[in-house]
């Protein structure tokens, strides 16, 4: 499958809150979708982030060190994918790229319960 020129100028413009994943996620179901072998805006959904005109589309770093960056990044991360799949352990650790035990012993390490 290709994507159409504006189709990838959108992608690749978007911010991306949600990561690498929430791109990926995203490409699949266009994949999915898309009713010709090159992806069109009829196949594009309003869901895509746009950066705000008030706001740059790459956030501010808050310094810290990179281990406390990455489980502050772990828990909120595994904390929105509980909130977008209802508490549904199997299709969080679907979003996160984790098996469900992975997850489960990520939400006991940080006391995340759901």
């Amino acid at each position: 499958m290709e994507f159409a020129p504006e189709i990838m100028r959108k992608l690749v413009g978007a911010p991306w809150p949600g990561n690498v994943r929430q791109l990926r996620n995203e490409v699949t179901r266009l994949a999915a979708c898309a009713r010709q072998s090159v992806i069109q805006e009829e196949d594009l959904w309003e869901g895509i982030p746009t950066p705000h005109r008030d706001q740059p589309s790459v956030q501010p770093v808050k310094l810290q060190s990179l281990k406390n960056a990455v489980v502050e990044l772990e828990q909120r991360m595994i904390a929105a994918s509980l909130k977008e799949t209802r508490n549904n352990q199997q299709q969080a650790a679907r979003l996160l790229g984790l098996s469900r035990q992975g997850l489960i012993n990520k939400m006991k390490r940080y006391s995340i319960t759901g």
